[in-house]
């Protein structure tokens, strides 16, 4: 048998005709299908709220397809879109109460992820994300030296499950090139989980009248779970959904579908009265506007697009206030933190009384009998300087994402996902696994149009024509080592 070579990520036996692929990598994006996703995942909503072994069965299914997938498929990107859609369904999973452990959508991720990496041909990766997770390990043995085994093992699969997920996401991404189209699809199959979410908590708005609603978050309108993670994966699902319909070009009416996704997605993150997700949403997009292919997107379609969501914005607006009482708008008027930034300064203080290690997992927690909500007053209060480091490693992996050449719509989706992570952390620190996958896949590499190279010599022009002969004619000339997604 022929050996095989990995060219651009596409296995192929020497001496074999080379295949020409399209620049998109991937097919595109039908309307029929994505029609086909949404009733799908509209019925697994009504069924999920019904029956918790409905969404449990679903997890594990979810589960197996990824292990099938991470053994036998070499294209990666199946697996990115997966990831993606986990991200999607974990909070479903939560509020249906699927029997399965609290933590599955992150440990899921990390496991098959590092499955599907090891498996991926030789190739670079990032270290930042490792150096992060590393920095965070030697916090561990205060907490047990403090505590029993048990409750200190607890504690730690619990605190740690987050930064794992982050490495794990951000060492598979950044192994990986991603192309217009691949991204298109994970967006779209993430949307496609916050669907199940958006349908239960649109099943429980018909029960609710003027007096659920008061001056704090609405547990109701959020599906009966917590508004605040509800909220915030509604407004990434959002803006998921608008940075698609922006897009899309020649797609018939799916970014018409896409837009009013959107819009049922933000009327219920702001009908659950939690503010993080409407400030989650004006957040990344504002953060990642300086990058958005801005001039590629001033079409007349566009335009008009706009300007009927902004019309039936307002008009879903003027519904909520007189729906609310009135309530509605005293609750986005109001600026008050709601606690969090006295659980910031008892941080601070912890750290002052042990600044160079800090006091170990868990003990901010302990101290207060209250979790911290802000991840890096957490990383200051039990890691010390070390926990300083491991934020100044989140802080890189934008830097790399933000200075990375390439495509206009990858750069600005990925900086937006990175800030959005970087954002939710700053008020609900690393409770589900949506932020460190957001991070990770910031590292991701994209297509882009690298700068040509200038050729001094006509021995340069001849050595450059020779090496394309032979990568045409089959040899297996290594252009790079990174997998293209697709």
């Amino acid at each position: 048998m022929g050996e095989m070579a990995f060219g651009n990520g596409v296995g192929r036996r020497r001496g074999a005709p080379v295949r020409r692929v399209p620049a998109t990598g991937t097919a595109p994006i039908h309307t029929r299908w994505f029609v086909v996703g949404l009733l799908v995942h509209v019925g697994l909503g009504v069924a999920g709220k019904s029956s918790a072994l409905v969404s449990g069965g679903h997890a594990l299914l979810t589960l197996g397809v990824g292990l099938f997938w991470a053994f036998t498929d070499r294209r990666p990107f199946r697996l990115a879109a997966w990831a993606a859609y986990v991200v999607g369904m974990e909070i479903f999973w939560r509020m249906t109460k699927a029997p399965v452990p609290w933590e599955f959508g992150k440990y899921a991720l990390a496991f098959v992820l590092v499955i599907a990496g090891s498996r991926m041909p030789g190739g670079r990766s990032s270290w930042l994300p490792w150096a992060y997770f590393g920095l965070l390990l030697p916090g561990v043995v205060p907490t047990f030296i403090n505590f029993s085994p048990q409750f200190a093992s607890e504690t730690i699969r619990f605190y740690l499950s987050g930064p794992l997920s982050l490495a794990v996401c951000g060492w598979y991404f950044s192994r990986l090139r991603m192309d217009e189209s691949s991204l298109q699809r994970l967006q779209v199959w993430l949307v496609l989980g916050v669907v199940t979410i958006a349908t239960i908590v649109l099943m429980g708005v018909r029960e609710l009248d003027t007096s659920d609603f008061s001056g704090g978050s609405a547990v109701h309108a959020s599906g009966g779970y917590g508004p605040n993670q509800v909220s915030s994966i509604l407004s990434l699902g959002a803006i998921c959904a608008v940075l698609l319909s922006l897009q899309l070009r020649r797609a018939g009416l799916l970014p018409y579908l896409l837009a009013a996704v959107a819009v049922w997605f933000l009327a219920h993150a702001v009908l659950s009265f939690s503010r993080t997700g409407l400030y989650l949403f004006a957040g990344s997009l504002m953060g990642a506007a300086p990058l958005l292919p801005l001039r590629r997107w001033l079409t007349a379609r566009n335009g008009m697009l706009g300007a009927a969501l902004v019309v039936i914005g307002l008009g879903i607006w003027g519904y909520l206030v007189n729906f609310t009482g009135g309530r509605i708008v005293e609750r986005f008027m109001n600026t008050d933190s709601t606690g969090r930034d006295r659980l910031v300064m008892q941080d601070l203080r912890l750290w002052m009384e042990n600044p160079v290690f800090g006091g170990g997992i868990a003990v901010a927690r302990m101290e207060r009998g209250t979790a911290s909500h802000t991840e890096y007053t957490r990383l200051l209060s039990e890691h010390g300087l070390l926990g300083l480091a491991a934020g100044g490693f989140l802080a890189a992996i934008g830097w790399v994402a933000w200075r990375a050449r390439g495509q206009p719509y990858i750069r600005s989706s990925l900086v937006a996902g990175y800030l959005w992570g970087m954002l939710f952390m700053a008020v609900t620190a690393m409770r589900t696994a949506t932020p460190g996958f957001l991070i990770g896949m910031a590292l991701a590499r994209h297509e882009g149009q690298p700068r040509p190279r200038r050729i001094h010599s006509v021995g340069h022009t001849r050595k450059a024509h020779a090496h394309a002969q032979r990568r045409d004619e089959g040899d297996p000339v290594q252009d790079h080592r990174v997998v293209t997604l697709g």
